[in-house]
């Protein structure tokens, strides 16, 4: 290179075997030294990108499928403490997300300058998850650093998930790493969230009251009971309420309404919350009363909002025992639920109501009342040690101005799947790490502790028979409501109907 700049320069020659650029004005008479610089120029130009290609193969939009075993982590999020040394002494000091993205920046999918900064990257999740709460499907979204070819040989990215795998422990798993169009949000196209929670069989034959029956019927109460959610209801008692409130005299809401929509999922006050679980909480739920308001008006300083609103479509129960392991497995009851997005903590009181009444500490008229936006009630909150979030439904990709489905489309179809060799791995983690983890949860001493917590529960009955009837009320009113909005559409559908028709005549 440097033997034919100085030829250029000179003006002898131009650079063999790279032709003068005709078209572009020059003459290789006239101005050979334009030429000559002209083509060493994009050599040198050539050689540069070269180098910088071999350095760094850029950002590619893609999608993680991980999976963790939660029991030993902060939560998913990670969360600067604001509580000083002494605070964070006390609590788990990893996040999943810390480990995760340690083994990406050490198998190069983050560049050094990217390093503890993932707004810089795109990172967003699916869900955040609380303490103690395990995963088989959260996905991660974020521009990776990866050669874009992988992805034609391994749609699920095989080779890039074994370089991250590599640097993880063994109860934080990548599934798949997938190609996705550039517009894609893991929260936002997150349109399903599933969720299970096992509760081992022992804890419900040792808290059971003396007048709820046989364990079968304890089962059978608290199918039931958890049937009950389905539907759009206000689940006000079941989080804190304040974390979804509308802020008074702005347009804007907390930070968890604004930027957290998953279900018992962690959010931007866990520091807030994370500490007091259900069976060390010191409030009145602690000490076993479970305390009753009815609002006759709406109350400002404690207002139900939309936010507080949430459409669980589907909520099942286990026909039978379930083992999580084939050898010494803990005989359970599994719940599954099903819906768009949970609050703070929502699925864990979900579970505390249904329990207490399969054991005949609340009458099931009391779980329904609280779900009347009227209502100001507290509910124990189940542990967290068997909460999982199995699996997650996302929306379909935007079509491509000419209508060919993207290389994206082409590996997951209409919408983000995760793909074969993906699920492999999902079930090797599931059976190898997940399934036995859950199994010592079960046997955790927090359900000796709950059991002794819910030992303690007692309520004003006269006063639960209050709320019950007013909310009642409630109930009528509003369904009445639903109906004669539903009777004035039809007539006004068929008054519409009728005037088309005398015009066709």
């Amino acid at each position: 290179m440097t033997s034919a700049l100085i030829s250029c320069i000179k003006g002898r020659s131009t650079v063999k075997g790279i032709p003068p650029p005709v078209g572009l004005g020059y003459s290789t008479s006239r101005h050979a030294n334009k030429t000559c610089i002209f083509s060493c120029s994009a050599l040198s130009m050539q050689g540069e990108a070269e180098s910088v290609k071999e350095k760094r193969l850029g950002k590619r939009k893609v999608a993680l499928f991980v999976g963790y075993e939660g029991t030993r982590y902060r939560g998913l999020q990670i969360q600067p403490s604001q509580r000083g040394a002494e605070w964070a002494a006390q609590v788990p000091s990893l996040t999943v997300e810390d480990v995760l993205e340690d083994a990406i920046y050490k198998s190069g999918g983050i560049l050094e300058s990217n390093r503890g900064s993932l707004g810089k990257i795109g990172w967003c999740r699916s869900s955040r998850t609380d303490k103690r709460v395990h995963s088989l499907s959260t996905v991660i979204s974020l521009k990776l650093e990866c050669d874009p070819e992988v992805f034609e040989s391994e749609p699920d990215g095989a080779s890039i998930v074994s370089g991250i795998n590599a640097h993880l422990p063994d109860d934080v798993m990548v599934f798949s790493v997938q190609r996705v169009v550039k517009s894609f949000d893991a929260r936002r196209e997150c349109i399903r969230r599933y969720y299970e929670y096992y509760i081992p069989v022992s804890f419900l034959s040792l808290a059971k009251r003396e007048a709820a029956g046989s364990i079968d019927d304890v089962i059978d109460r608290l199918g039931d009971a958890w049937r009950s959610y389905e539907g759009y209801h206000a689940f006000h008692n079941f989080t804190k309420r304040r974390l979804y409130r509308q802020k008074r005299h702005s347009g804007q809401q907390s930070s968890v309404t604004s930027s957290s929509d998953d279900g018992d999922d962690d959010d931007d006050t866990r520091e807030d919350t994370e500490d007091h679980d259900a069976v060390h909480d010191t409030s009145e739920r602690a000490k076993g009363r479970i305390t009753f308001e009815w609002k006759d008006e709406r109350d400002d300083n404690d207002p139900i909002v939309r936010s507080h609103y949430r459409y669980v479509e589907d909520c099942t129960s286990s026909n039978g025992l379930v083992e999580l392991v084939e050898h010494g497995g803990v005989p359970c009851v599994k719940l599954a639920v099903c819906g768009g997005s949970f609050m703070l903590h929502q699925i864990r009181h979900m579970v505390a109501g249904a329990v207490m009444v399969g054991l005949g500490i609340i009458p099931p008229e009391l779980l329904r009342a609280a779900v009347a936006p009227p209502v100001r009630m507290n509910l124990p909150r189940a542990p967290p040690g068997t909460l999982v979030l199995s699996d997650a439904d996302f929306g379909k990709f935007r079509k491509s101005y000419d209508g060919k489905p993207s290389p994206t489309q082409r590996a997951s179809g209409d919408s983000l799947i995760l793909l074969d060799g993906g699920v492999e791995r999902q079930r090797e983690f599931a059976s190898r790490i997940l399934y036995p983890g859950l199994n010592e949860q079960l046997q955790h001493e927090d359900w000796e502790q709950w059991h002794e917590q819910l030992s303690l529960v007692h309520y004003d009955e006269t006063m639960a028979e209050y709320v019950v009837r007013k909310s009642e009320e409630w109930f009528e009113r509003r369904d009445a409501l639903k109906e004669e909005r539903r009777q004035k559409r039809a007539e006004r559908e068929a008054r519409l109907f009728g005037s088309n028709t005398t015009s066709d005549d």
